[in-house]
């Protein structure tokens, strides 16, 4: 099958997320084609693909160059398909290879007492970077947000990776802070396991 045969049987299949999967993005980018879709999490085949891309993301230094268990590897895709609002997208090259990866996580904001949609992992392929992938899959979360009726999207980034900086800062993204006189929020964890 072609990509875009491949996105439509991907869009065609049915299970409850189907308004999601129906929506793709096919873009040329700044120097590459790629086409960015929603997956199907209860797909093993699109499972799979969030797992291995998912570990590319964490062998990567801006993912902590540590690769992820192979248990991660192999179940995170379904035990996603498991969070309730839970969204993927990937974008694939033109050889429909996949060369990015948007996962996302719906959330509360109180301040609003509205849904928020919280970019959890944004990751392109190096061969495939600063050629304006991930803006791209942002959009369709955006668009899915929008129609939650979510109040804003969120995300973290890591305070050294100046063009991921400029990336989200270019879609609108920028730091969080309610009064500038008590500075910026920080992103800070305890883990538990």
């Amino acid at each position: 099958l072609t990509c875009r045969a491949r996105a439509k049987h991907h869009t065609n299949r049915g299970c409850a997320k189907s308004r999601l999967r129906r929506r793709a993005l096919t873009t040329p980018s700044a120097t590459k084609h790629v086409t960015c879709r929603f997956l199907d999490l209860s797909s093993d085949e699109d499972c799979a693909m969030v797992g291995a891309l998912l570990n590319e993301y964490a062998s990567d230094a801006m993912g902590g160059a540590t690769p992820l268990a192979p248990d991660v590897v192999r179940t995170v895709g379904a035990k996603l398909n498991e969070v309730p609002g839970a969204m993927s997208v990937a974008a694939f090259d033109e050889n429909c290879v996949p060369v990015g990866l948007c996962n996302s996580l719906m959330g509360f904001s109180t301040f609003k007492a509205l849904p928020l949609c919280n970019i959890h992992d944004v990751y392109v392929k190096p061969s495939h970077r600063g050629c304006g992938i991930a803006p791209q899959m942002l959009k369709l979360i955006e668009e899915e947000a929008r129609a939650r009726g979510c109040c804003k999207l969120t995300l973290e980034v890591l305070s050294n990776n100046e063009s991921a900086k400029t990336s989200y800062e270019k879609y609108g993204f920028q730091a969080y802070e309610l009064d500038p006189d008590a500075g910026q929020a920080l992103f800070w964890e305890k883990a538990l396991r």
